[in-house]
């Protein structure tokens, strides 16, 4: 069983290697398609962007409302491409 969850940007590192440039960190939220709406976003930060990490950003479900909001801003501002679906 997964106690604890490792988070590690090897996967982004490994794909800056092999020379891409452009890459998106995705989520979604939701209940499925079965039982409601399903948002997804996909967001492209600059390489050097360790002011949304002392600013508090960290998985979305472990922060409160209002600091979401907050950073969602500041996301935005910095972000190079910012799209958001719901279905």
């Amino acid at each position: 069983m997964l106690r604890q969850l490792i988070c590690s940007d090897a996967p982004e590192q490994a794909l800056r290697y092999r020379g891409y440039r452009m890459i998106a960190g995705v989520d979604e939220v939701g209940r499925g398609a079965l039982y409601g709406p399903v948002v997804a976003a996909a967001v492209i930060l600059p390489e050097a962007c360790a002011e949304l990490a002392e600013a508090g950003l960290k998985d979305s479900k472990q922060m409160e409302r209002e600091d979401r909001e907050r950073l969602d801003l500041q996301v935005r501002a910095m972000a190079l491409a910012v799209c958001v679906a719901e279905v």
